[in-house]
C-alpha cells in the first residue's frame, strides 16, 4: 500500500508542477498543462534506469568483478573510493554553466560512461595477462566515473527545473521510491544469476549477462534522454559566465557553510562504505542472492519513509530533515561495528535499516540544501562544486586509510590490543565523524524553515 500511495503521489507531482515565466517553479491549479509533464515522466523512468546501472557498478556487485581478478581488499577500497576521485571532475561542469542546450552533452557524455561500466563487467573474459586486466578494470571504471560525474550536474540542473521549487522534497523522494521499487526485483533478479553461474563454476557467464544488461540499459536510457525536453533560460534568467559565477558562490556565506557540511559527510562516507563491498564477499561469505535480499529490505525502508522525510522537510526544513538523517546514520554505523562472521547475517538487517532511512534522508538533502541556498543561475556550479571537493576529500581519506586496512589485516586483525576487523575500526571512525556532523549542522545551518525561493 505504501508502493502505490507513493506512485500517486508521485504522478500528482508530475502533473500539477508548472514551471513559470520568470525561472522559479510555480505551483499552478490542478490540471493545469504545462508541456512538461512527459520530460517529469521521463525523468523518473531515467533514474530508475541509472539506478539499475548503479547497482551493478557499485558495492558487492563490483567487489565480486574486482576479486575476481585477484585484486586485494585494501586495493578494492581505493578503486571503489576512486568514483569519488571522479566526482572531483564535476568541476568541468563550470564549462556548461550559461549553455543552452545542455541535452546534447548530457547524452554524448552518459552514453560513453555507462558503455564503460558495461565493459568494466567483461574486463575478467579478456584474454590478457592478470595486470593488464586490473588496470583496465581501474581505467574504465575511473573513466566512466570522471565523465558521469561531469554531466551529472548539468543533467540534474535540467531536469530539476520542471519541479515546482516548493515540491522539491516531495517530487524527489517519488521519484527514488519508484527507482528503488524496481530496483528490488533487478538487484534480486541479478544476484540470483551470479550465485547461479558462480555455483557451477561459471563466473565468467554471470559477468557476460551482466555486461550485456548493462549495454541494455544503456540504450534504453540513452533514449529516455533523447525524448526528453529542455526549458530554455528566460533571457533575464541566464546564467552568469563561469568566473562571476564562482566568485559569486564563494562569497556567499549561507552556501559555504552548507558546502563544509556535505563536505565533511562525504569524507565520513568514504571512511569506512568503500571497503564494506570486500568484508561482505570474504569475511561475512554473503551469498550475492543474501546481499540482494538486503538489498530489498534496504528498499523497502527507503520508499516507506522516503515519502515521509520529504514531507517533513517541505514542512519544516531540509535542516531539519539533515539533523535526523545524522542520527539515522550514527546508528547505522555504530551497528556495524559489531558485525561479525558469527552475527553477521543477523546485525546486517539492522544496518540495512537504519542506512536505508539515512540514505533518503541525506541524500535529499545534498541536492536540496544546495538549491535552497543559491540562485537559480548558480545551482549547476554550486552542485558541481561540492560534490568534486567532497569527492576529492573522500578519495584522498580512503587512499589512505586502505594503508590502515592492510596493516590490521596484516596483525591478525588486531588494532591497539583490540581484536576485531578492520571493517569494524573504520564504521566506528565514520559515527563519531557523523557526530561532529550533527554538532556542524546544528550550530551553523540551524533549524530554519524553508523559504519558498532560493537565497540570492
Amino acid at each position: 500500500m505504501a508502493v502505490m500511495g507513493g506512485a500517486e503521489s508521485g504522478t500528482r507531482l508530475l502533473r500539477h508542477t508548472v514551471p513559470s515565466e520568470r525561472g522559479t517553479n510555480m505551483e499552478q491549479p490542478i490540471g493545469t498543462p504545462d508541456g512538461y509533464r512527459r520530460t517529469r515522466v521521463l525523468y523518473v523512468i531515467e533514474a530508475t534506469l541509472a539506478y539499475f546501472i548503479s547497482i551493478l557498478i557499485n558495492g558487492t556487485y563490483i567487489a565480486k568483478v574486482a576479486t575476481s581478478l585477484g585484486i586485494g581488499d585494501g586495493t578494492v577500497g581505493i578503486i571503489m573510493s576512486m568514483t569519488n576521485l571522479g566526482a572531483a571532475f564535476q568541476l568541468i561542469a563550470f564549462v556548461f554553466v550559461g549553455k543552452y542546450p545542455v541535452r546534447r552533452w548530457v547524452i554524448l557524455f552518459h552514453t560513453i560512461n555507462q558503455s564503460f561500466f558495461a565493459l568494466v563487467w567483461l574486463t575478467p573474459l579478456a584474454s590478457f595477462p592478470a595486470t593488464v586486466k586490473t588496470v583496465l578494470f581501474i581505467v574504465l571504471l575511473v573513466c566512466g566515473s570522471a565523465l558521469h560525474s561531469i554531466i551529472e550536474s548539468p543533467k540534474t540542473a535540467w531536469y530539476m527545473s520542471m519541479v515546482d521549487d516548493r515540491r522539491r522534497g516531495r517530487f524527489t523522494a517519488a521519484k527514488d521510491m519508484i527507482s528503488l521499487t524496481c530496483g528490488m526485483a533487478f538487484g534480486f533478479t541479478m544476484g540470483l544469476m551470479v550465485d547461479h553461474y558462480e555455483a557451477v563454476g561459471d563466473l565468467n557467464r554471470a559477468f557476460l549477462i551482466g555486461g550485456i544488461a548493462l549495454f541494455a540499459m544503456t540504450v534504453g536510457h540513452t533514449l529516455v534522454l533523447i525524448f526528453s525536453q529542455e526549458r530554455p533560460p528566460e533571457p533575464d534568467n541566464r546564467p552568469a559566465a563561469v568566473g562571476f559565477s564562482l566568485r559569486r558562490l564563494l562569497s556567499n556565506r549561507a552556501f559555504l557553510r552548507v558546502l563544509i557540511l556535505i563536505t565533511l559527510c562525504r569524507v565520513a562516507g568514504a571512511v569506512a562504505a568503500p571497503f564494506y563491498g570486500t568484508y561482505k564477499v570474504k569475511e561475512l561469505g554473503f551469498s550475492m542472492t543474501f546481499v540482494a535480499l538486503m538489498d530489498i529490505l534496504y528498499a523497502v525502508v527507503r520508499v516507506s519513509g522516503s515519502m515521509f522525510l520529504g514531507k517533513y522537510a517541505d514542512r519544516t526544513s531540509f535542516a531539519r530533515l539533515w539533523h535526523l538523517s545524522c542520527l539515522f546514520g550514527i546508528a547505522c554505523y555504530m551497528v556495524y561495528v559489531f558485525i561479525v562472521p558469527a552475527n553477521g547475517k543477523m546485525l546486517y538487517f539492522g544496518y540495512e535499516f537504519f542506512w536505508a532511512l539515512y540514505g533518503a534522508g541525506i541524500d535529499n538533502c545534498m541536492l536540496n540544501l544546495v538549491y535552497e541556498n543559491v540562485s537559480h543561475e548558480d545551482r549547476v556550479g554550486a552542485y558541481a562544486l561540492s560534490t568534486a571537493i567532497g569527492g576529492l576529500l573522500g578519495f584522498g581519506v580512503t587512499v589512505l586509510l586502505s594503508r590502515l586496512v592492510a596493516v590490521i589485516q596484516q596483525n591478525g586483525n588486531m588494532l591497539f590490543g583490540i581484536h576485531a576487523y578492520a571493517q569494524q575500526f573504520l564504521s566506528a571512525g565514520a559515527a563519531a565523524l557523523h557526530v561532529v556532523i550533527l554538532m556542524w549542522s546544528i550550530f551553523w545551518i540551524g533549524r530554519k524553515k524553508a523559504t519558498a525561493e532560493p537565497a540570492l
